[in-house]
């Protein structure tokens, strides 16, 4: 069985709407889910953690410039709420600064897997999703 869920917490709106939209189409649309405010985020995973455990992302893409809580303190939040679920979600960074700094400082995490450079391609989400699935069916995975 598939537990492969996607989560994206971005704040711009156009490029949730972009991820929805894509998703939308795809026949793995109820693996994945998207939020524009990173508290708001941090309560569906609480209430995720508590009443729908299967359904908890294995990834999460969140954006490394947002306001009130950025990506980076996020993910600091994340492992001080969810202690034992760090080891088994992997982070994807999404932004649209081309710092090396800001590259560093988010691979510094061990739950960062990659950060990438926005726009995402079209194909990315699913691809996550779609490897999720193939792993889990193949047992020599």
């Amino acid at each position: 069985m598939n537990n492969n869920y996607v989560m994206v917490v971005d704040d711009d709106s156009y490029s949730t709407e972009l991820y929805n939209v894509i998703m939308e189409s795809s026949p793995y649309k109820s693996y994945f889910r998207s939020e524009e405010d990173a508290v708001k985020a941090l309560d569906d995973l609480k209430y995720l953690d508590l009443n729908e455990p299967g359904m908890f992302p294995v990834y999460i893409l969140l954006d490394l410039n947002m306001p009130e809580i950025n990506g980076l303190e996020f993910i600091k939040i994340f492992r001080e709420t969810f202690p034992d679920r760090i080891s088994s979600t992997s982070f994807i960074i999404t932004t649209s600064s081309v710092r090396t700094k800001d590259k560093n400082d988010a691979l510094s995490f061990d739950c960062v897997k990659d950060l990438i450079i926005k726009p995402i391609p079209a194909n990315y989400i699913e691809q996550l999703i779609i490897n999720g699935i193939n792993a889990d069916s193949d047992p020599q995975a």
